[in-house]
């Protein structure tokens, strides 16, 4: 099993813990660009003060987890990831994944055309990226296409406080996993206790010993 680690420096904690709640894969993208490319940037940047942390796990699964004080959330990768003396390197279809490719997808996803309801001024957009990246398009389809993966664990004390003023605190349970981030699709697991970021990976790599649910309601 590969791990590599990237203590998150106070600066851009909020790129990867925003104050907004993720809800869509275009929110995705972003976020696993950016690491990517702080990751890129790592070595200039490893010795400032942490306010979290992001771990990309590569074994039979292929993960990024981040984490903060309270929060641990987790999403598929779907680059292949090698270590050369040290530095992690990012691929894709044999092409070397750098900074400037990575800003020119990030450009192409928040492009205000990419939502807007005709292609044709997003497929516009996309010409001089591909110009410049025989591989351009092939990753951001990639990237449209993956399937992400999105588990969340959450230790929330204000929303279960709330909940149980409610008189419905087995709906949001202190501890708890979200799976999945849109509204028709989310659900929640609730947890008996804290679980910290090893234990996270762990219920998520499938090549340890499953995790059972026990007194199922």
């Amino acid at each position: 099993m590969k791990r590599f680690e990237f203590n998150i420096i106070p600066s851009v904690l909020n790129t990867f813990f925003p104050t907004y709640r993720i809800k869509t894969k275009q929110q995705i993208i972003t976020i696993l660009l950016e690491a990517v490319r702080y990751s890129l940037s790592y070595e200039i940047i490893k010795n400032k003060k942490s306010d979290g942390k992001i771990v990309l796990v590569v074994d039979k699964m292929s993960r990024l987890f981040f984490q903060s004080e309270t929060k641990c959330y987790s999403i598929s990768f779907p680059f292949l990831v090698t270590d050369v003396q040290g530095k992690v390197v990012y691929s894709y279809d044999n092409t070397t994944i750098d900074s400037y490719l990575i800003s020119n997808l990030l450009s192409a996803v928040s492009n205000d055309s990419f939502m807007d309801g005709c292609s044709i001024d997003f497929s516009e957009s996309l010409i001089d990226f591909e110009s410049e990246s025989e591989v351009f398009w092939k990753i951001l389809r990639e990237l449209l296409l993956f399937e992400e993966g999105y588990v969340r664990y959450d230790y929330d004390v204000t929303g279960y406080e709330e909940a149980k003023q409610k008189g419905s605190e087995h709906r949001h349970p202190l501890n708890h996993c979200d799976f999945n981030y849109s509204n028709k699709a989310n659900f929640k697991v609730g947890l008996v206790g804290k679980i910290d970021l090893d234990e996270f990976i762990d219920i998520l790599n499938i090549r340890t010993e499953c995790k059972y649910l026990k007194n199922w309601r």
